[in-house]
């Protein structure tokens, strides 16, 4: 409300606020917040961060004004805050901040030795807001997958696992911006530890050794019965 010079008697009147800023936007682009009130007398403007402390790189200018490089932990709820002598008005917006995808790792199951037969169980997992728009998945060198192995997403299971599945799995991982990141992981399988072979190799000789002696016995016995 603008009051005449002349007049002596203005009505007061409370804030009105009004915000102009984008309500998402990618991590590390510049980011400009505006609040705007009217009211009689001329509100004071400032900015509140709702239930939080605000952040470092976001600036406060007077006029009711932010600006700042967006970080992914700017993410939340902000506040316009107008008040004069009639009242106090508040006006709030949700700033999303998209980023990634960013750590991309691809986890297996079992964690460690794959044996034959196994079930192998791969998850791709990267860091990023909002979800992926899309995973892909690859071996390498030949780029085709086993015709046995199940993809779901960020998924990939091969069931009883057997030498011809071996490889370089690749896991490439695309962001609604467009950004993408890769993660690898070596399948191969595990053979027989030498321990285990030495072990059913003398387990052999020694049923081998076990027979022949018993084999002895039983003969020499029924040899001497002969000749009583």
């Amino acid at each position: 409300m603008i009051c005449p010079q002349i007049s002596h008697s203005c009505v007061p009147d409370a804030p009105k606020i009004n915000i102009s800023a984008s309500s998402s936007g990618m991590e590390e682009e510049e980011v400009v917040m505006s609040c705007r009130s009217d009211g009689h007398p001329t509100p004071t403007i400032e900015w509140e961060r709702k239930g939080e402390l605000w952040p470092k790189n976001l600036h406060r200018h007077a006029q009711g004004n932010v600006t700042g490089r967006l970080h992914r932990s700017n993410q939340g709820v902000y506040q316009c805050v107008a008040k004069n002598v009639v009242s106090e008005v508040k006006e709030e917006m949700k700033l999303k901040v998209q980023y990634g995808p960013a750590n991309t790792s691809i986890q297996s199951f079992p964690l460690q030795a794959i044996s034959y037969g196994v079930q192998l169980n791969l998850t791709c997992l990267s860091d990023m807001y909002p979800k992926a728009k899309q995973y892909i998945w690859t071996r390498i060198p030949d780029m085709a997958l086993p015709k046995e192995a199940m993809v779901t997403n960020s998924r990939l299971i091969i069931d009883n696992f057997q030498e011809h599945h071996q490889g370089i799995f690749e896991c490439r991982v695309i962001h609604h911006s467009g950004n993408t990141e890769r993660a690898f992981y070596t399948a191969s399988v595990q053979a027989e530890p030498e321990s285990k072979v030495f072990t059913q190799l003398v387990g052999a000789v020694s049923g081998s050794l076990v027979s022949g002696i018993t084999g002895g016995i039983v003969a020499g016995f029924m040899l001497a019965k002969c000749l009583k």
